[in-house]
């Protein structure tokens, strides 16, 4: 961003939210043009515009570039020139010039303001927002103000635990109960987002837990935890059986071997506990897991540290509302092109706006604990359905009033809002998905047909009848054809001769007439 913004003009960044431009990608893509100038202060002034186009390229320019090649350059023109007629900008980032008809959403931002705000911050700005994000977002961050807060002053967001290997520290019921690994050693594990449909997670449901165990095996020997021992025993005659390190005992893996007491012993860094965790990428559904008693989370997961005003159950109602599903829509990416949305746990903490429990006023932290405990324990469905249902919106209502916000004034906004973003992901990716999958079905006749309709319009013609003007018909010579397929034999005396396999000739005065003949018969020509 800052070497564009010190070196160029950015014209125009230009994303479809309708159409996948190249469907053999997996990632969507964004077209950034820019113009060298090195001049600060035409930079500084000039507009940066952020164009959503909303309609197919090919409704907006539904000209055959073969057959009508200069309307489509006119019409392209056109169509650069409503662009670049944005020139209005605003020098309030978070606040951008916004103009708006049925082919183009066109946001501008003066460089210069562009400028100020990467040189003020070490680390990117996003301006997907100005791309994707609808209206009332803006609006919505400047009304709510000071009681919005980024994730990591209300509940610092960490990756979940990486063992280096599940198949020895992630263990099931019977395996406990084979060895007789003691109860102490064994720490309830949610592994992933799909191991519940429901907010508040069932422990009692979950499959799995973490083996944790910091003792020496001498200590084992001593308090006649032979049972724990024994699984340690056993782990250490098993082998890695792919990657690099395939073939090598467990205990001499590249990550394990350092540490202390021993390899099977998971270090505190990667057994964090918690009880609310958020996922790492979304679909249709936003949802994010609360338990009652902590838990260690998978890598798959993040989990949230409260800070210490406020408590996890606040924090997971705070999580679970809409107006949270709809920033995290608005920070996350949408780079993995399927329609899943992305949000890495730089993404969560770094730009991850939320509601801010510490500014909820006692009455509405009451109304938000109220409103949540209906939601804890059903199913939860897509965004596009959750927000009809009259318990979600009970929830929601408390959360924007508890941010300052009138829910009759903005809760049809805002899922107005969160519909577009979670929809254009989804069906976007969806098409995509259509695509590529028909692709290599139709790929053979549809190159045909491509070719054929671009070429032939009008479909294709038979040789020789559809090749002829009423001139040539008119000094045509009738040649009779055999049946049997005849051949080019070579020239005789000055003519060119064509015979079958039964020796029936035809002499012809030139090669010209000798392809004619062949191609005619070819064509079914008698």
């Amino acid at each position: 961003q800052g070497f564009f913004l010190e070196h160029f003009k950015i014209l125009a960044v230009l994303e479809s939210r309708c159409e996948p431009w190249f469907e053999q990608a997996a990632v969507n893509t964004v077209v950034t043009i820019v113009e060298r100038c090195d001049s600060q202060a035409a930079r500084d002034a000039h507009p940066a515009r952020f164009v959503k186009i909303k309609r197919p390229l090919a409704e907006l320019m539904p000209w055959d570039i073969h057959l009508d090649g200069l309307r489509r350059w006119v019409g392209m023109d056109k169509l650069v020139q409503r662009i670049m007629a944005a020139m209005k900008a605003s020098t309030d980032p978070s606040a951008p010039h916004t103009v708006e008809d049925d082919d183009f959403r066109i946001r501008t931002v003066t460089q210069g303001a562009l400028r100020a705000e990467v040189n003020a911050t070490t680390q990117t700005v996003k301006w997907g927002r100005y791309l994707r994000a609808p209206q009332v977002y803006f609006d919505l961050l400047k009304q709510a103000g000071n009681k919005l807060a980024l994730l990591r002053d209300v509940a610092p967001p960490a990756r979940g635990g990486t063992t280096r290997i599940n198949e020895f520290f992630y263990v099931d019921d019977e395996t406990i109960q084979r060895f007789g690994i003691d109860p102490e050693f064994c720490f309830p594990l949610i592994k992933s987002p799909g191991d519940s449909s429901t907010i508040q997670i069932d422990i009692a449901t979950l499959e799995l837990k973490v083996f944790v165990c910091h003792k020496t095996k001498d200590e084992l020997r001593a308090k006649k935890q032979l049972g724990t021992l024994s699984y340690i025993e056993w782990g250490e005659q098993q082998e890695y059986k792919d990657g690099v390190q395939r073939g090598m005992k467990w205990p001499d893996g590249t990550w394990v071997k350092d540490r202390k007491p021993g390899w099977y012993a998971l270090p505190l860094s990667e057994t964090h506990t918690s009880q609310v965790f958020i996922a790492s990428a979304y679909g249709e559904r936003h949802i994010h897991k609360y338990s009652v008693a902590p838990l260690i989370a998978d890598k798959r997961l993040y989990f949230l540290s409260p800070v210490k005003e406020i408590d996890n159950e606040l924090t997971a109602a705070v999580m679970n509302s809409s107006l949270t599903a709809f920033l995290t829509e608005t920070a996350g990416r949408v780079s993995m092109g399927d329609g899943a949305l992305e949000l890495t746990v730089e993404d969560a903490r770094d730009y991850l706006f939320v509601p801010d429990p510490r500014k909820f006023d006692d009455e509405s932290q009451q109304a938000t604990r109220a409103a949540f405990q209906p939601l804890l324990q059903r199913p939860i469905g897509s965004a596009l359905d959750e927000i009809q249902r009259p318990d979600r919106q009970a929830l929601d209502r408390a959360v924007l009033s508890a941010v300052g916000l009138n829910p009759d004034e903005w809760l049809s906004r805002l899922y107005e809002g969160l519909s577009v973003l979670v929809r254009e992901r989804i069906e976007l990716g969806k098409k995509r998905s259509q695509s590529r999958s028909s692709r290599g079905q139709k790929a053979a006749g549809r190159v045909s047909e491509d070719v054929l309709s671009d070429l032939l319009p009008e479909g294709p013609q038979r040789f020789p009848d559809d090749f002829l003007t009423p001139a040539a018909r008119a000094s045509l010579r009738e040649i009779p054809l055999p049946e049997k397929p005849i051949q080019h034999k070579g020239s005789f005396f000055g003519k060119e001769e064509l015979s079958d396999e039964s020796g029936a000739k035809i002499m012809l005065n030139n090669m010209f007439e000798v392809r004619y003949v062949l191609y005619a018969q070819a064509n079914g020509a008698r």
